[in-house]
């Protein structure tokens, strides 16, 4: 874990003395900084060597990095996970630039069983409290298409609720249960959808070593199907990818797997070699994965028999100019990317969280909402008030602290509905659901006007 610190001079020799005494000795190749000298420095007999800002990302070896600025001139590193800073500050735009830079995913990936790992931390004593306020406010309610919303928490309040030992069965109870996100993130084609799958399933996780060919080849034979189904109904279809005339390309565009069409003026396109190319570059755009390629290379054989070597680029190309055509291939991929869910979806499950939520990402980008798998975590971090008597202990959740109850504050009705809930002799356990936490359950709803 990369740690950038700030600190006043006379502060270093403390410093490294209190990492030390919580990590043990520290190797020179843990430890930098990013001061204005060029030279290494000693404090408290650990040398520490000089480093550029721009280099300490790719040297993983290095877990502390002392420094001045740094952080709020344009240093970047997603390992930082924790910061301490010993600065005061008093403007927002200087608070802004500390957080901002510290809000992201740490490492973008998961780590297995430790919640706190999956958080950035940040502790700030000497910042203007109220400052600090504003910022983390606008940090909550921030623009997801700029900024993913942020929970941001008092860290001295956070507790850990473990997994209950003694709920197995119902956890195992919860990975059945469906949940859905809705993010306005980009969406994909149903194809490109597929292909992601099918590397996860194939080169990935080897849960499938054919998924991948198989894949590829039923996109290459529901083109060459389209293909055939235009060239019955269109007697000019063989005309058209005559490499000696032109052709009108249609306007229509597909946006995040949906196709629209473009109101304005056609262009005619001279069929000389460049533009072949360029046609063919733009259907391998629609497609993706490099799908264009695949399919020329099927037909490479047959297009140097007849004599027409460009003649699969444009009727791909033409295929793909068809809304048809393209609604059937998308069909298609869809119904492969269910069916190889559903005959993996046991060995998928086997898989670590980190690797299952690869799956869940194939399916929230799908252009509509599809049922994605509830990944209940190892453990949640929650922040609780002791001080506040709002916050009450319950007892048979299925995360627990170490006194074996779940601390939470429940509004007046929420709280008499789980206290005579949790009195009942059939009753199990119960699962706060928590928005805007990564885990929530979620489901799909459309506001209706009347």
């Amino acid at each position: 874990m990369a740690v950038a610190r700030r600190f006043r001079a006379p502060d270093l020799n403390e410093v490294i003395a209190t990492i030390e005494k919580e990590t043990g000795p520290l190797n020179p190749l843990e430890i930098a900084h990013c001061f204005e000298h060029d030279a290494p420095l000693t404090a408290h007999g650990v040398l520490i060597p000089k480093i550029d800002p721009s280099r300490i990302q790719d040297e993983t070896g290095i877990r502390f990095v002392l420094f001045k600025m740094a952080l709020t001139t344009g240093w970047d590193c997603p390992r930082a996970e924790v910061m301490m800073s010993f600065r005061t500050a008093q403007d927002d735009t200087l608070i802004a630039q500390l957080i901002g830079r510290m809000v992201r995913t740490p490492l973008a990936r998961r780590i297995e069983g430790s919640e706190a790992l999956n958080s950035v931390s940040l502790y700030l004593p000497h910042y203007d409290k109220e400052g600090l306020s504003r910022v983390v406010n606008h940090l909550k309610q921030g623009d997801p298409m700029e900024l993913p919303p942020t929970d941001v928490e008092d860290g001295a309040k956070l507790v850990t609720f473990k997994r209950d030992g003694d709920m197995t069965e119902a956890f195992e109870a919860l990975t059945d249960l469906p949940t859905y996100r809705v993010e306005r993130i980009r969406k994909l084609s149903n194809t490109r959808r597929l292909m992601r799958l099918s590397r996860l399933l194939t080169t990935m996780h080897e849960v499938d070593i054919t998924a991948w060919d198989g894949s590829k080849k039923l996109i290459i034979d529901t083109l060459d199907a389209e293909i055939a189904r235009l060239k019955q109904d269109d007697a000019n279809f063989d005309t058209k990818v005559q490499t000696s005339g032109t052709i009108t390309p249609n306007a229509v565009t597909v946006e995040q797997g949906t196709w629209k069409e473009i109101h304005g003026q056609t262009l005619t396109v001279p069929l000389d070699e460049k533009n072949i190319e360029d046609l063919f570059n733009r259907a391998g755009q629609r497609l993706g994965e490099g799908l264009h390629l695949d399919y020329w290379q099927t037909h490479y054989d047959r297009d140097e028999a007849d004599d027409m070597p460009n003649r699969a680029k444009l009727e791909l190309f033409l295929c793909l100019q068809d809304e048809k055509a393209w609604k059937a291939l998308e069909k298609t991929c869809g119904d492969r990317i269910n069916a190889l869910l559903k005959q993996h979806k046991a060995a998928i499950k086997k898989l670590t969280t980190a690797e299952q939520e690869d799956y869940n990402k194939v399916q929230e980008v799908a252009k509509d909402p599809e049922p994605l798998a509830f990944l209940p975590p190892a453990e949640i971090m929650l922040s609780v008030d002791a001080k506040d008597p709002t916050y009450r202990a319950y007892a048979h959740h299925l995360y627990i602290d170490a006194t074996g109850h779940f601390v939470a504050q429940l509004n007046s009705w929420e709280h008499a509905v789980i206290e005579v809930e949790i009195a009942r002799d059939d009753v199990i356990g119960w699962l706060r659901n928590f928005e805007r936490k990564p885990w929530a359950l979620a489901l799909p709803y459309e506001t209706v006007a009347w």
